[in-house]
């Protein structure tokens, strides 16, 4: 028999696999939530009632025209340049402007997110009609300064324009977030309106509203750790995925650890290690050692060593209340997916904490490369080389713990993730910033309630059902996910999840075939309201199954099928997946039935008979010098004359081609010499007219490339 195996089907979206687990560990289903752990000092407490949410307060650059022209020609030179110019500052709020002269100033954001903030390259300040632009700022008030300067208890403020969520809300609420869960090392952030003063210009830019960022340095370090009697300072890396590559905290790590040093005129000369040493720069070798020793044992400790290591060099049930919200949140650009956007500290004693970084892409703004957000499984969240949260995991009790926090934060009773305690905290937010939205720029001019980019468009935040609303969406699947009841939820209908909704999901597409392979065969469907399709892959002319016995995986009578799965997916949306590990040129039924995500399951399947692919011959067929490619056609009405190879092997001819030779049994062929006919990397597809034009990848060639238009070329691969 052959062993079953599934391939998610792109062809039309990326469906994330639902996998349902059974909790070895109570999961709340009450009111309530743990004790949140309590930081070691409180100026924590103190620094919060500067990120005050119920107020907008104003930030004033004032600089003039010859440091802002070199700002400008210091982001034309190298656009991911860090290099300060000078400029003054003031911080308006409560009535009370605070002041402060020659502070440092510049552009900031990572390579796609850096913004010139006037004008196009080359052009400097235009004292009538500038063309400015929400850019991303970075303020240091001590850069220049002779003596150290108290901005509430901070060196400076990170100032990020709203450039990935026109609803003025994501990465604020998911920084609060933190804070409300007990994530003490996330950093602090709130809103503010910044204006920018030409000191020779007679008014001053509105830029509009910002986000305003509490920036992780020392003096985040001094605020929320407390030091020894020597007074040491512990040594904190931002961890970022560089061209180095990710800092997934595998080995090797060497070459990937270093200090970061940018060229300002050069960007092919600057140094961005992928572990940025940011404190006790002095004493580098010590720190890279430390971090090299702790990646060490990570990777090979294992069983009961690890776990006991793991629970004294690192506050692991901090990293779990963050990883919690980082994946409810659907922060895909982090650590265990990506990587990416962390900072790693350890204290003067050497225990590690994990700090959370970088929040704007997130809660339905993402690509399919990474997922479905409200619907990936909560506990398979990223990549298996994510060693670090993979091996954490792993370990029963701290899998528990985990599972618990995610009960905990989409309680209804606590206002943490809840939807309707989620939204309103949301629209407290709008209803304090939205006067002050229309800008100078003309960039962000409104708030629009969805993603800024991606393939999840559809997600709002304050309205609509499970598969349209993100937050109702996430919710319901995680408790799926975590096997809690999702009928206790209180939306009402229209979509699932609770509510009192009794009836069934349907298919407003049925399951239909879409491709096929020599052992494969893919098919896709679209439900009318959210939920979960199950299969399974029989032999032809099999007993139906019941509805039940395919939810469970089971062929009729409770016996084993060919195969079988299950996808998560929103409502309205073409989903699809396939199953393969099948014999080529054979006929197979495959049943589905849904299930919505308040549990409705449908009363019987819904069968789909399908057909592999052809088989039993090579193609490419690769000679020492010549290569033979081959097609087999297997459809009711064959042509005999009119099958073409087109593209590189055919002299570059995608239009035209090659036409290719019958020789029997539905098989066509064509001999090319290597290589001056064909070789290694050759693209190619076959195409035929039956009464429509049809463009095929080679079903037998398992190699293949992007065609540019949705689909794939064929490659040959000569193992040369």
């Amino acid at each position: 028999m052959p062993v079953s195996a599934f391939r998610k089907y792109s062809a039309i979206v990326f469906a994330a696999c639902l996998m349902f687990v059974t909790a070895s560990c109570q999961l709340a289903t009450g009111g309530g939530f743990s004790e949140i752990p309590k930081t070691k000092t409180t100026k924590l407490d103190k620094l919060k009632s500067f990120f005050d949410l119920t107020d907008v307060p104003s930030i004033v650059i004032e600089i003039s025209s010859n440091e802002w022209n070199t700002l400008l020609t210091n982001f034309d030179v190298n656009d991911r340049n860090e290099t300060m110019v000078k400029a003054d500052f003031s911080f308006v709020k409560d009535g009370v402007t605070n002041h402060y002269i020659n502070i440092g100033f510049r552009v900031r954001g990572n390579s796609f997110s850096r913004v010139r903030p006037e004008g196009s390259t080359g052009q400097m300040h235009q004292p009538s009609g500038a063309d400015w632009h929400q850019a991303h700022f970075k303020i240091d008030i001590d850069q220049f300064a002779a003596v150290n300067t108290n901005f509430y208890g901070m060196d400076g403020i990170n100032l990020k324009f709203i450039n990935s969520d026109p609803a003025y809300a994501r990465e604020v609420y998911c920084y609060n977030l933190f804070q409300k869960f007990g994530v003490w090392t996330a950093p602090l952030a709130s809103f503010c309106k910044v204006y920018i003063k030409i000191k020779e210009d007679p008014t001053a830019a509105y830029f509009g509203v910002y986000t305003m960022i509490e920036p992780i340095d020392d003096n985040f370090l001094k605020v929320r750790f407390t030091k020894t009697p020597t007074d040491d300072e512990g040594n904190l890396w931002k961890c970022l995925y560089q061209s180095m590559g990710p800092a997934d905290m595998l080995l090797p790590a060497d070459a990937k650890i270093g200090i970061e040093s940018i060229d300002q005129f050069n960007e092919g000369n600057s140094i961005r290690p992928s572990y940025d040493l940011k404190t006790q720069k002095t004493n580098f070798t010590a720190a890279k050692a430390q971090l090299l020793s702790f990646i060490n044992n990570l990777n090979t400790k294992t069983g009961a060593d690890f776990e006991s290591w793991i629970s004294q060099a690192m506050d692991v049930d901090l990293l779990l209340r963050a990883y919690a919200v980082n994946v409810l949140v659907g922060m895909w650009d982090d650590y265990w997916k990506n990587g990416n956007n962390y900072y790693f500290y350890f204290d003067d004693l050497g225990k590690a904490y994990f700090i959370p970084y970088d929040y704007d892409n997130t809660m339905g703004t993402s690509g399919t490369t990474w997922g479905d957000p409200g619907t990936e499984n909560v506990l398979n969240w990223g990549d298996d080389t994510a060693v670090l949260i993979e091996k954490v995991l792993a370990i029963p009790a701290f899998q528990n713990t985990y599972k618990k926090y995610i009960a905990e934060l989409i309680n209804k009773t606590n206002d943490l993730f809840d939807f309707t305690k989620s939204t309103n905290r949301i629209k407290q937010m709008h209803s304090v910033i939205s006067p002050f939205i229309a800008n100078d720029t003309g960039d962000n001019m409104s708030i629009v309630d969805q993603p800024g980019w991606g393939d999840y468009m559809f997600y709002s935040l304050l309205t609509g059902a499970v598969g349209t609303n993100y937050f109702k969406t996430r919710i319901v699947y995680a408790q799926l996910q975590l096997g809690l009841p999702t009928n206790g939820n209180t939306w009402g209908s229209g979509g699932g999840g609770g509510g009192g909704d009794t009836t069934p999901p349907t298919f407003t597409d049925p399951p239909t075939f879409w491709a096929n392979g020599t052992d494969w065969i893919e098919f896709y469907w679209r439900l009318n309201e959210a939920g979960t399709v199950y299969f399974v892959c029989l032999t032809n002319n099999s007993a139906a199954p019941t509805s039940a016995e395919v939810k469970l995986g089971q062929s009729a009578g409770g016996g084993a099928p060919i195969g079988s799965g299950s996808v998560a997916c929103p409502s309205i949306t073409y989903y699809g997946w396939g199953v393969g590990g099948l014999t080529y040129e054979t006929p197979y039924d495959i049943y589905c039935v849904a299930q919505d995500t308040a549990v409705n399951l449908q009363s019987s399947p819904t069968l789909l008979n399908a057909t592999t692919g052809p088989g039993g011959y090579i193609s490419p067929e690769i000679l020492p010098t010549s290569i033979i490619f081959r097609f087999k056609y297997t459809g009711a009405s064959m042509p005999s004359t009119n099958i073409y190879l087109r593209g590189d092997p055919a002299n570059g001819d995608w239009d035209n081609g090659l036409l290719m030779t019958y020789v029997g049994g539905g098989l066509f062929e064509i001999t090319r010499l290597r290589p001056s006919q064909a070789d290694h990397g050759d693209a190619y597809k076959f195409w035929y007219n039956n009464g429509a034009q049809v463009w095929l990848t080679d079903p037998v060639n398992t190699n293949y490339v992007d065609d540019g238009w949705g689909g794939y070329n064929s490659l040959v691969v000569t193992n040369l």
